[in-house]
């Protein structure tokens, strides 16, 4: 995680990545154990956020490398993602119900694979095996402290 703030606001830059290197599973109890590893996905995630005066603005990408699956080679795929929230803190002297009813609220929107990109099927028992396979979604969340 890295943060700048600056007079505009504060960015963060988050990135984080894995991959499996050993990963033994057996078939049966007295079966040998064979290592899956170099079968799973480089995954990698990254964000950037923008944060000002109860402002959050960010756009998240997610990565999955290609890899093989049932002895098929399934392609990469990359997805991008929107978030906007609003903060309100609200003034504990107002007695008007709109300050009471927006201190401590949030509200905001997020839209998952903002450009819809279809995943890649892996012809397996679980079908999508490395990504969300509905596609673009979108989400708006009220969170209220009480």
């Amino acid at each position: 995680t890295w943060r700048v703030p600056t007079s505009h606001g504060e960015f963060t830059l988050e990135g984080a990545g894995s991959k499996v290197i050993t990963y033994h599973q057996q078939s049966a109890p007295t079966a040998a154990p064979v290592n899956l590893g170099p079968q799973r996905p480089i995954r990698a995630i990254g964000s950037l956020f923008w944060a000002h005066r109860g402002w959050e603005a960010g756009v998240t990408w997610r990565y999955i490398d290609k890899f093989m699956a049932s002895g098929r080679l399934i392609s990469s795929s990359a997805e991008w993602d929107l978030q906007l929230s609003r903060e309100f803190k609200g003034d504990s002297t107002q007695r008007s119900v709109w300050s009471k009813v927006k201190r401590d609220l949030r509200v905001s929107l997020s839209v998952f694979n903002v450009l819809d990109a279809e995943p890649p099927f892996a012809n397996t028992p679980v079908g999508f095996t490395a990504t969300d396979p509905r596609m673009a979604r979108y989400v708006i969340a009220v969170r209220k402290k009480l």
